[in-house]
């Protein structure tokens, strides 16, 4: 910490504790100080010691009439680990508000380690970090925002190698009278290098919102949002870059007929941008519509229609569906809940091509398979065998009449979960997830499977056990598959204390091919412990202590142990 800063800081705190004898001035803040005890054993056995320390002062007063103003010091102290480098990185604040206005200043002045160019020679950099916000929010008035920031860095060389910052303008201004609201914004960003052969860039952006909301009581509603995007960046004097956006989205519900609902919602993107003497166009749309027919309070009936085009640097690509579709949900007496829904959708693309294969798997040229259907059935199932088991069965199918990949024809996935309530302190839950693709359908096959069960235990409202157990197996070309053991358990006692801890230990296991047809299994197993104490000392003062401790491997098979203990105090002020 450079003297200027320590005198700054002392001033500060100065200033707050004499005004803390204010009547109407409140000093507040708290002061927090981590101790971190972290230790690696591989091949090199290292151990660290890191402290951090941060100090929150708040000031705050009543100036004038009605004018709130708040003084705060954010004062953070910290060490890299397993290195001698620390850092002090001070954030002073001014806040005055009142009724229909406020402002923000910060400012941060702090030093870091930078590399130079080449990665030669390590240095101290210096940076300066300035930031102003007004804001102006009247009844009745559009609102009115101003954002100033400047962010400056430089070192103290014979020759410098950093000089330089980066300066910006935020200008912003709303308004909204129902229906209708506006939204204006304009950026100013320049990058400055005063290097010996340093540029200078400056980025322009203007954009802005139209919108439009109404709601029609028995008929539907309305929504139009339109925005304008430029944006303009030069280089030292020479243009170098221009671009601009339009964007329109907007959507209609009708909603005047019983049982009858409809939508047709619209939205593009246009972008132009001139870059290099080269200009380019991109443009996205997409138009949709759909209508439902919900004759009973278990059965519905869907249909729509969509056409997207999007076209970029000259391709384009254009895709139309039509999607016919019904849902019937049903609810049994004897506790069965059903929902069955079934979907057509009929696609037309272009370009979408197949590739063409011989006898031998060589692809010898494509064809066109622009036109294909999508059959999706899923089906879900609740219900409770005994009144403390429940049961939720869910079934996802979907078929491709025309797949790039015959071997994805065919997508299912299955699921099982059970929750067991055995008493009010003690319950069970088991899940089982499997997953299909195929180029026919096989209920026998999967090429994932997901197990996990799961035992939470409350014996009172201050102690919570759980145990988990997961494992997922992956059937490709290459097998693996990873099981964890997981446990945690946590303990509180009122105000006093309150404790946890977990561990994890997993095995993961992976086929690596070694050779044709031939492939080796590696497994590692990665562990962790973690454990935290919080102590309540008084009504202001906090102590946490914690504890880590994991074991992994990295590449080259060595196995390497992490610990760390550490305790941090927190004061009240």
């Amino acid at each position: 910490m450079s003297t200027i800063e320590r005198s700054v800081c002392l001033v500060l705190a100065a200033v707050c504790l004499f005004a803390g004898e204010a009547v109407a001035g409140r000093l507040f803040g708290n002061a927090t100080l981590s101790y971190e005890r972290i230790s690696q054993d591989g091949d090199d056995g290292v151990t660290d010691d890191v402290t951090r320390e941060t100090a929150i002062l708040n000031y705050e007063d009543v100036l004038f009439y009605k004018n709130h103003i708040r003084l705060t010091a954010n004062l953070q102290r910290r060490e890299e680990s397993f290195s001698d480098y620390h850092e002090f990185i001070p954030i002073y604040y001014l806040d005055l508000k009142s009724y229909g206005y406020a402002v923000n200043v910060r400012y941060s002045p702090y030093k870091r380690r930078g590399i130079t160019v080449g990665g030669v020679d390590v240095i101290d950099v210096y940076y300066r970090d300035w930031r102003v916000t007004t804001q102006l929010n009247y009844t009745g008035y559009p609102t009115f925002n101003m954002v100033y920031s400047r962010l400056s860095n430089f070192d103290r060389e014979a020759v410098r190698r950093f000089d330089g910052y980066n300066r910006n303008w935020v200008l912003e201004s709303s308004h909204r009278v129902d229906p209708v609201s506006l939204r204006a914004n304009y950026s100013n960003l320049k990058q400055v290098n005063n290097l010996a052969g340093g540029s200078e860039t400056l980025t322009e952006s203007y954009s802005g919102t139209f919108g439009f909301n109404e709601a029609v009581s028995g008929l539907g509603f309305l929504s139009v949002t339109y925005n304008y995007y430029d944006t303009r960046r030069e280089t030292g004097a020479a243009f170098s870059q221009n671009s601009n956006t339009h964007s329109l989205n907007s959507i209609a519900i009708i909603d005047a007929i019983e049982k009858l609902s409809a939508n047709v919602s619209y939205s593009g993107m246009f972008t132009s941008a001139e870059q290099q003497a080269q200009t380019s166009e991109n443009t996205n749309q997409n138009i949709s519509a759909l209508l439902e027919f919900t004759p009973t309070g278990y059965l519905s009936f869907q249909t729509s229609k969509g056409y997207q085009e999007s076209e970029r640097q000259q391709d384009r690509s254009v895709t139309e569906y039509l999607n016919v579709g019904v849902t019937v949900t049903r609810y049994f007496r004897n506790g069965v809940d059903t929902r069955l829904t079934y979907n057509r959708t009929f696609f037309q693309r272009s370009p979408r091509v197949a590739p063409v294969t011989d006898t031998a798997g060589v692809i010898i040229g494509t064809v066109d398979a622009g036109k294909y259907n999508l059959d999706t059935y899923q089906a879900s199932l609740n219900f409770s065998p005994r009144p403390y088991i429940k049961t939720y069965l869910d079934l996802g199918l979907t078929r491709d009449s025309d797949p790039l990949d015959e071997q994805r024809r065919y997508q299912l996935t299955r699921s099982v979960d059970m929750r067991f309530d055995f008493s009010r302190k003690l319950e069970g839950r088991f899940r089982l997830t499997t997953q299909y693709l195929g180029e026919k359908l096989r209920l026998d096959r999967s090429f994932s499977d997901n197990y996990n069960l799961g035992l939470t235990f409350i014996p009172r409202g201050n102690i919570n056990l759980n145990a988990t157990y997961i494992y997922t197996d992956f059937k490709t070309a290459a097998r693996s598959s990873l099981s964890s053991v997981s446990g945690y358990f946590s303990y509180s006692f009122r105000r006093a204390f309150t404790f946890y801890i977990s561990v994890n230990d997993q095995i993961q296991k992976r086929e690596v091919a070694t050779g044709d047809d031939e492939f080796t299994e590696t497994e590692t197993r990665p562990r962790s412990v973690n454990g935290q104490l919080l102590m309540y000392l008084s009504r202001k003062v906090t102590l946490s202590l914690g504890y880590l401790r994991s074991r992994t491997q990295n590449a080259a098979g060595e196995k390497i142990i992490n610990e760390s203990v550490q305790g941090v105090l927190s004061i009240q002020i």
